[in-house]
């Protein structure tokens, strides 16, 4: 059976979008082994090995504003949809709410000047906000490491694609891996 044009066109986005996803499983597997064998523990206090203690580091003004933005934003998208406190809002907002404001505003800019900057600039300006987006997630250390390729994913999509909704698409199933982890967990070993 033969696929259509615009079909084919789908099927090769999405097989960008689980490369990109791939990726970035497969470095948070290398997060956790590097943790793992160089701590000896899977423990959360090692999860995040920095030079800056978590306490310690305090993101300079402007990217404190930056970063208030984005909360305010996700907490006006749940408003909008009329959501209450509850698991379900959580996931609202891990699944739907986080992916859309976070792309709009970390990868947006991107999609809008993607015509209007050269190569090289782009893809510096794209770094830029990769390290921006993993740094709002309030990590550091090698915690940084996923966002940061989670970013530069979305980035490389937008620009292999030339459309944004790819990047909503990679978000959305990374948040879904984390947010169903507990799930594969508790099948494997039970409760």
């Amino acid at each position: 059976m033969k696929i259509s044009g615009k079909a084919q066109a789908v099927v090769d986005v999405w097989k960008k979008i689980l490369l990109c996803f791939s990726v970035v499983v497969l470095l948070c597997a290398l997060k956790n082994y590097l943790i793992y064998f160089s701590f000896g523990t899977i423990s959360c206090e090692f999860l995040c090995p920095s030079v800056f203690g978590r306490s310690s580091y305090t993101p300079p003004a402007l990217l404190s504003s930056v970063f208030n933005f984005q909360v305010w934003l996700g907490q006006s998208a749940q408003q909008f949809f009329n959501l209450v406190v509850t698991d379900k809002s959580k996931l609202f907002s891990a699944l739907v709410a986080a992916p859309l404001v976070e792309e709009c505003m970390y990868r947006g800019p991107l999609f809008v000047l993607k015509r209007h900057l050269s190569v090289a600039a782009w893809w510096l300006l794209a770094i830029l906000l990769s390290a921006l987006f993993a740094l709002s997630h309030g990590r550091c250390g090698l915690s940084l490491l996923p966002l940061f390729s989670l970013g530069l994913s979305a980035c490389w999509l937008i620009m292999k694609t030339g459309k944004i909704w790819p990047s909503f698409m990679l978000h959305f199933l990374y948040n879904f891996y984390f947010v169903s982890f507990p799930l594969y967990m508790s099948l494997l070993y039970g409760d």
